[in-house]
């Protein structure tokens, strides 16, 4: 294999991993490795994952981005630290991606972290420059939600406080728990408040959709196995301080009507965050593209947005590059910067 780049998209819950031959226009490596499964120091985990992404690839060039700081309490700190720790622990080079598809190196950002802080939204963006003129990329992955404007070819924010204007949302289609999306829930015909703990996201979708509930997993390399429906049903029931002694047809009738509630209130609030981005980019919401992407693309997004201007980015790059957008950008933006090669989005095969 020759210069293979590989493209790292290092979340709070998950790092996705593309590894790409430029010169075969191929992907022949990629994949996606759980964050969340032990509780350890979140520096420590996400550098022991990303090594050993590194030592199992054995890439040429690494170029990455990040959000994984943003769940910590100190960011800044924190992805400050995770750069020392790839310069020590590396000798290939490595690359970050700027707000405006740049190029640098580890050592440079390191410098001025603060405008690294998210830097998934930098690789993520750089295939939405590539897809549409004027328009907006909006993001779902397992636990945030995430809007890109674009204006004239280029990346364009709105501001750096992106949970402030409708740019970013702590929801997504597997680990968001449903306290954070709704405060009450309606069981036996009276309204509760919720339990500060209990069901996610992706209990929801085991109840209402296991069929794109399982395609999502496939995509993160999970076996649904590891969340039997049953599960799903008690934490639910959990969620709404509801202490049954048994499953039976009332109780699920119940866990049912819950789940629809909290599906669509997702669905009103992926609008709103659309409505308030429209708004202040003064575009008319019927008229500008909306390119969809990540692994709730289908199972919320699409279904949201279905009457307005949607272009699947399913349509432009071959499945499952379309759930991987910030690893894919940061490579492809390597290759075009530090390369000189620039490699059209339907070019790329798997």
């Amino acid at each position: 294999m020759n210069n293979p780049v590989l493209g790292l998209d290092i979340g709070g819950a998950n790092v996705k991993y593309i590894l790409l031959n430029p010169d075969e226009k191929k992907v022949v490596d990629m994949g996606c490795i759980p964050l969340w499964t032990k509780k350890i120091d979140i520096l420590k985990k996400t550098s022991g994952v990303v090594k050993y992404i590194v030592e199992k690839t054995n890439p040429e060039s690494i170029a990455l981005v990040t959000s994984f700081e943003i769940t910590d309490k100190r960011p800044v700190y924190t992805l400050e630290a995770f750069y020392e720790n790839i310069l020590n622990e590396f000798t290939i080079p490595c690359y970050t991606v700027t707000e405006d598809h740049a190029i640098v190196e580890i050592v440079t950002a390191k410098e001025r972290v603060s405008d690294f802080i998210g830097s998934a939204v930098h690789g993520a963006s750089y295939i939405g420059t590539h897809i549409i003129d004027d328009g907006v990329m909006m993001l779902m992955n397992s636990a945030s939600t995430i809007i890109l404007p674009i204006s004239r070819g280029r990346y364009t924010p709105i501001s750096n406080d992106k949970f402030c204007t409708g740019e970013a949302r702590w929801i997504g289609a597997l680990y968001t728990p449903v306290e954070k999306i709704v405060h009450d829930g309606i069981v036996n015909g009276h309204t509760t408040k919720l339990a500060p703990y209990g069901a996610h996201t992706i209990d929801i979708f085991n109840i209402l959709n296991i069929p794109q509930l399982k395609q999502i997993l496939t995509l993160y390399g999970i076996d649904r196995k590891f969340y039997p429906q049953e599960d799903s049903c008690w934490k639910i029931l959990h969620s709404l301080a509801c202490f049954h002694d048994e499953i039976n047809i009332r109780s699920i009738n119940q866990i049912k009507i819950f789940s629809l509630y909290v599906y669509n209130t997702i669905l009103n609030i992926v609008r709103d965050m659309f409505f308030q981005v429209s708004s202040a980019l003064h575009v008319d919401p019927e008229e500008i593209p909306i390119i969809v992407c990540g692994i709730g693309k289908d199972i919320i997004l699409k279904k949201a947005l279905q009457e307005y201007n949607i272009r699947d980015l399913e349509r432009q790059v071959p499945f499952p590059l379309w759930s991987f957008p910030e690893a894919l950008g940061s490579a492809l933006a390597y290759i075009e910067k530090k390369r000189n090669i620039h490699l059209d989005l339907t070019e790329v095969a798997v």
